[in-house]
């Protein structure tokens, strides 16, 4: 009921949205954190891409989230998003094509280019959210594009667990590591073909 009412609520303030977006900075005020509560309610209600520029606002301009959240913007955002992002894969199927990955790597960038330390839980959660996304773009009639994602993944997975060893990737990097080694190309598969091994220099038998 609650994210309805977010639903219906939140267009009459997309005006009032992109004018702040489009001013860019200003004087700090109670207002801050009425944008930064819009900022919230678009992430509630899913809609992670029109929530993009309002965190990244939120960090250049270092607003405050309502007291009652208790986390800066980002953190917040990025903690939220990742955890909508674990439970939609763990879903699998429709959930898993319904979720926007791209935000997931653009939340990444939010923190390269603004330098902003995470919390290791919460950094750690967006690496395990990351590998999951990969393996789910996988092609799985595509036995290279599954080899390379699966490893892939698995550097994701050993990130996030490296941060945060009780990010709940543990059982997940055991299976992608007995995939990887049940796939591994065998040297044969890298071998010439027996007529081209022997050469083309290689003189004709008998007579």
């Amino acid at each position: 009921r609650k994210v309805a009412a977010k639903i219906g609520m939140l267009p009459a303030y997309v005006g009032w949205r992109d004018g702040v977006l489009a001013a860019g900075a200003g004087e700090r005020g109670p207002l801050d954190q009425v944008f930064t509560t819009l900022m919230a309610w678009t992430i509630d209600v899913g809609d992670y891409v029109a929530a993009l520029p309002m965190v990244e606002h939120a960090v250049v301009h270092k607003l405050d989230m309502p007291a009652d959240f208790n986390r800066d913007p980002l953190t917040f955002a990025i903690d939220q998003i990742c955890e909508d992002a674990i439970r939609a894969y763990d879903q699998g199927e429709d959930a898993a094509k319904a979720f926007p990955a791209i935000v997931l790597p653009m939340l990444q960038d939010l923190v390269k280019d603004h330098d902003v330390d995470l919390h290791d839980e919460v950094e750690a959660k967006l690496h395990r959210a990351l590998g999951m996304a990969i393996l789910a773009g996988a092609d799985p009639d595509n036995e290279d594009d599954l080899r390379q994602r699966r490893a892939q993944t698995l550097l994701a997975y050993q990130r996030a667990y490296d941060i945060n060893p009780r990010v709940g990737v543990k059982k997940d990097m055991d299976r992608l590591k007995r995939e990887l080694r049940k796939t591994a190309p065998t040297d044969d598969q890298h071998a010439p073909p027996a007529d081209d091994a022997a050469g083309t220099d290689t003189p004709p038998s008998g007579g």
